[in-house]
C-alpha cells in the first residue's frame, strides 16, 4: 500500500544519501597528486559537506594549484555565487 511504498522511497534516500556521503568523503589521495594540469579549487568557506581543510589538503597535493576560498558560502558556491566563481576562472585562465 501507500504506507509501505513511502517507507520505501525513505529507505532508497537514506541509501542515496550514505552513498552521497561516501563518495565525498572517497579518499582522493592519489589522484590528487597525479594531477599535472593547472587546478584551480574553488571553494566555499562554510562548506560541511567537504571542509575547507579537504580544499586546502587538496591544493597541496595538487602540484601548482591554486585554492579561492569564498565567504558566506556553503557547499554550492557555483549556485549560490555564480558570477563570482566565473569570475575567478576566467581569471585563472586568462593568467
Amino acid at each position: 500500500g501507500m504506507a509501505g511504498s513511502s517507507d520505501y522511497l525513505e529507505a532508497q534516500s537514506l541509501v542515496l544519501k550514505g552513498t552521497l556521503l561516501q563518495s565525498t568523503r572517497e579518499d582522493l589521495t592519489d589522484s590528487a597528486r597525479n594531477v599535472r594540469v593547472p587546478a584551480l579549487l574553488v571553494w566555499g568557506k562554510d562548506d560541511v559537506v567537504t571542509p575547507l581543510s579537504d580544499g586546502k589538503r587538496l591544493q597541496e597535493l595538487i602540484s601548482g594549484s591554486k585554492l579561492e576560498v569564498i565567504e558566506g558560502v556553503a557547499h554550492f558556491v557555483h549556485e549560490e555565487r555564480p558570477q563570482e566563481v566565473t569570475d575567478l576562472i576566467k581569471r585563472f585562465i586568462l593568467n
